[in-house]
């Protein structure tokens, strides 16, 4: 990016008042070096380097301290029974590890901490350089590892800069599927202990906490994967270990704006134009883009984004705003990202020149209608949770799908198809299916959800060699022999790590030969709950 550029747009503001805008580009010239790691400590003084991406600053390696930032001792928790009960409450509200309890062989990997240790009264993070505490570290928000995601391209292609290369901490396909560790962030498949105390994942996944809580039970979390190129950021329980990484944002430049009333102001972009436009916080109100490089903003209190003339814009987001309203032409052809998770959105309309779109998330809104389409041909990863949709049409053309968020939906049908041979995340609980066909090509499938419906049968295949996570729970799998196959055939595939659920709704217990592959899947790692 050449001095003067500016590729994000971040606005902060309520309807009808502009106080402020951030500028997200950083020129290029303010940029300190990247690794300086000069004299940067925690509290126990173990020393760390730092990197720049973007507009932030983060630590090249997991953290270690066993210390909170008051000295006190952050517990150290081995046995999984004490594990299980960190809970939050006085006595159990934080907790560290190290994999397996092994800190000679997993050293490298940092350690695996609780959220309870992460939002814990005595505080986290203190960091000195020199020995003069620096302000400004903290636990990463969710917010933050999005704008990473979206400096990098967005969360199909991220993954694949920040991982390490080669398979000295990932398993294979790490080195042939394109990784590069191109920002130097060095991500690690550090692995988690699970809140039941077992551990699982390690070379395969890397897990991160984030200080931003989802509920009472969950907080947010992202992960890397050892065979896509993809960032995930969602969320898991609390006392689920995880490592951390910390973050320190660049102050942003600012102009400063009085308040503009059923006004408009422009800003004209410096460099080649604007490639990504990331709304942030706050109630948003009419926005048109009437130019490849002017933004222009008039503010009539409603809810609406009207987007035209974006031929060179690759990237437009606007995340847990109160959006009624987004139009976006089709002549946007150069779009690869479209975010508009949790607005007020009950209408959107698609179009089949987006064909260079790789991900498509709108999820969590009052949507009552989608149309997606064959044309999408580079789709990556569509997250169309939380619709208010009854139908959906997918296609075989695309053949790149690697991730797919449909939960809760108000569906009866879900057509997938065997051409989606990378697809390695697909989630599909809380809706209203009563069939589903699986295929064995999916062959990198790792995470696998289509809980809370209502199947009568389900199939597995002993093909799904890198699956993980498998849940089929509260559903109406009534046939014995149904369940037995589904715990023969993991079993079989030599699943050594990770969860299955087959308990809940009128699932049957298993029986036989189900009840061996079980005790099989048990005893080699897996958390396994059956009826």
């Amino acid at each position: 990016m050449a001095q003067g550029d500016i590729c994000h747009i971040l606005i902060k503001g309520e309807s009808g008042t502009i106080p402020l805008i951030h500028l997200m580009g950083v020129e290029s010239g303010d940029m300190p070096e990247d690794a300086t790691g000069v004299g940067l400590q925690d509290y126990d003084g173990n020393q760390y380097t730092e990197i720049t991406i973007g507009s932030q600053k983060w630590l090249v390696e997991n953290l270690i301290v066993t210390s909170y930032a008051d000295g006190t001792p952050i517990p150290n928790v081995t046995l999984a029974v004490d594990w299980a009960a960190e809970d939050g409450t006085v006595g159990h509200d934080g907790a560290y590890c190290w994999y397996d309890n092994d800190i000679i062989a997993n050293v490298d990997y940092g350690i695996l901490y609780n959220w309870h240790a992460v939002n814990n009264a005595h505080g986290l993070v203190y960091l000195t350089r020199d020995g003069v505490q620096e302000a400004g570290w903290r636990v990463p928000t969710k917010e933050d590892w999005e704008v990473l995601s979206m400096y990098l391209g967005g969360d199909s292609v991220a993954g694949k800069k920040l991982k390490e290369t080669g398979l000295e901490h990932w398993d294979t396909p790490n080195d042939w599927i394109g990784t590069t560790n191109e920002t130097g962030f060095t991500a690690l498949g550090s692995g988690r202990r699970f809140q039941t105390g077992s551990f699982s994942l390690l070379r395969a996944l890397g897990f991160f906490w984030t200080g931003t809580e989802y509920d009472a039970d969950e907080s947010y979390d992202a992960y890397l994967s050892y065979n896509n190129s993809f960032i995930y950021i969602t969320d898991g329980d609390k006392r689920v270990g995880k490592a951390i990484r910390l973050v320190k944002p660049f102050a942003q430049p600012t102009i400063a704006m009085t308040t503009v009333i059923n006004g408009t102001f422009e800003i004209t972009l410096g460099g080649s134009g604007c490639i990504a436009i990331n709304w942030g916080y706050g109630n948003v109100s009419n926005e048109v883009l009437t130019g490849e490089n002017t933004y222009s903003h008039p503010y009539t209190g409603g809810g609406t984004i009207t987007i035209t003339g974006i031929e060179n814009i690759t990237s437009i987001s606007a995340v847990g705003q109160e959006l009624t309203t987004c139009v976006i032409p089709d002549t946007a052809i150069n779009l690869t990202f479209i975010s508009l998770i949790t607005n007020n959105i009950s209408a959107f309309e698609t179009h089949a020149e987006w064909t260079a779109l790789s991900v498509f998330e709108i999820a969590n809104n009052p949507v009552t209608s989608l149309i997606l389409h064959e044309a999408w041909i580079n789709i990556t990863a569509l997250s169309i949770s939380g619709l208010s949709i009854t139908e959906i049409t997918t296609y075989a053309t695309w053949v790149n799908l690697v991730s797919i968020h449909c939960e809760n939906n108000a569906i009866s049908s879900f057509v997938a198809h065997d051409t989606w041979v990378s697809l390695n995340v697909l989630l599909l609980d809380g809706c209203n299916l009563t069939s589903f066909t699986t295929y064995n090509t999916w062959t990198v499938m790792d995470l696998f959800y289509i809980n809370d419906n209502d199947l009568t049968t389900l199939e597995v295949h002993e093909e799904w060699v890198l699956l993980n996570l498998f849940d089929a729970s509260g559903n109406a799998i009534a046939s014995a022999t149904d369940i037995n196959n589904i715990l023969i055939e993991l079993d079989t595939m030599g699943m050594a790590s990770g969860y299955v659920n087959l308990s809940g709704g009128t699932n049957t217990a298993p029986t036989g030969a189900g009840i061996t592959a079980k005790d099989n899947l048990i005893t080699a790692g897996v958390t396994v709950t059956t009826n």
